[in-house]
């Protein structure tokens, strides 16, 4: 889940309208089946006070922050409280899961999400490979 504190500076940095005081992460609705190692759960990003032109363009940018960094992008969903004709707050919700190795002690560590190698010719973890650019 680390990775959403980069996502979230990366949004600040693209957008000049975004300052950190006004851009809030929280991850909610957590899920970890006794019969499983995937937890599921929601990062929510609020947006407080925005006021850019285009609000879409940051969910162009959350999808193309998730396929620029080999990952699976996730569902979107969003919503909107207008404050007035040229400011709003916009939460935006993830619908994320993340592979989880539990080891005996009770710690865990989460597994790199796999992709399709056709030079290995197997499924590969998504760390070792270079992003495109």
């Amino acid at each position: 889940m680390k990775y959403l504190f980069n996502l979230r500076n990366d949004l600040i940095d693209r957008f000049d309208e975004l300052t950190p005081s006004k851009v809030q992460l929280q991850i909610l609705n957590g899920d970890l089946p006794d019969s499983s190692q995937t937890i599921a759960y929601t990062a929510r990003f609020y947006l407080l006070d925005c006021r850019l032109q285009q609000p879409f363009d940051v969910l162009g940018f959350i999808r193309k922050w998730f396929e620029h960094h080999a990952m699976s992008v996730p569902q979107l969903m969003f919503d909107c409280d207008v404050i007035d004709l040229e400011s709003y707050d916009l939460q935006i919700d993830l619908l994320l899961s993340d592979k989880l190795n539990i080891l005996d002690d009770g710690t865990t560590s989460v597994c790199p999400e796999l992709v399709w190698s056709d030079e290995v010719g197997a499924y590969i973890a998504n760390t070792i490979i270079a992003p495109i650019t």
